[in-house]
């Protein structure tokens, strides 16, 4: 019997019209058991904390968000996690409804590819903090002034920002917030992580990327009061004058499946790139 937990997006209608299909066309295959998070109205076995590791793997429908929230709420079970893209962009959730059917029918052949995605472990003093898959994130939050953010790397000084703050990605992680915020796009399994200051007051500042064995740390010089640290945009903490982030690579990963293997494929498409089609 193969175990299947479904994890829906609660905030898109359309992702629970994915999983009415998604219901509807497992449940007429033998040898599968549906499980979900919590009630919604489909039949099927509930998703504890508990029996999570006996799962062979997640399914998550909606956006990348969707596939944060399971590969946090249950990555101790150590399984694969699948996206079917009910959002927009969708870098981590490969699979478009068009190609639902024979996706599905992948997925229970076996027939995909698992990549193993690193994540950052994070303290916050000698407290640790969530694991994130994307990126830790330090921001000013209601302050209406810049922030003093000192980067230590491997006990070396870095920089000293005066920003709205930081982001701390992994290459995974590199087509989220570290995009937006002018970042690099780097292939997932490149193994570094990127720190991208958020409007620094200097356009010299620029990201740098380190390699993934390093330690960073991020100590808040300002004397303002608490500014945030912000795990895949999930787990929100107060960081105070004074107090340091320490940030390194998990002992634990992330594994994704995918339908096929090519990043840059999916970036062109995603990011809607074009070159010249009649040059000259």
């Amino acid at each position: 019997m193969k175990k299947i937990a479904i994890i829906i997006s609660p905030t898109r209608e359309k992702a629970r019209s994915i999983a009415n299909q998604v219901h509807k066309y497992l449940s007429l295959k033998k040898g599968i058991a549906l499980y979900y998070e919590k009630e919604i109205g489909l039949s099927g076995n509930l998703l504890t904390y508990e029996n999570a590791q006996e799962m062979d793997l997640f399914i998550a429908i909606g956006g990348d968000g969707t596939v944060l929230y399971t590969g946090s709420e249950f990555g101790h079970a150590a399984r694969p996690v699948c996206g079917i893209n009910a959002g927009h962009l969708g870098f981590m959730s490969q699979i478009n409804p068009s190609e639902l059917e024979s996706s599905l029918d992948r997925l229970i052949s076996g027939d995909f590819i698992i990549e193993n995605r690193a994540m950052l472990s994070t303290k916050l003093g000698d407290k640790p903090l969530e694991r994130a898959i994307n990126d830790v994130v330090i921001h000013r939050a209601q302050h209406r002034t810049l922030v003093q953010l000192k980067v230590f790397i491997d006990g070396a000084l870095l920089n000293e920002y005066a920003a709205d703050g930081l982001i701390l990605s992994t290459s995974s992680g590199s087509t989220a917030y570290n995009l937006a915020a002018g970042g690099p796009i780097v292939y997932p399994n490149v193994p570094i992580f990127i720190i991208t200051p958020i409007c620094p007051h200097s356009l010299s500042n620029r990201p740098i990327v380190v390699h993934s064995s390093s330690t960073i740390e991020v100590e808040y010089t300002s004397s303002n009061g608490p500014i945030e640290v912000a795990i895949d945009g999930r787990h929100i903490h107060p960081l105070c004058s004074g107090q340091r982030v320490k940030i390194n690579q998990s002992s634990q990963s992330f594994d994704m499946i995918l339908m096929k293997n090519d990043f840059f494929e999916v970036t062109r498409s995603k990011l809607n790139w074009t070159g010249r089609s009649n040059p000259g």
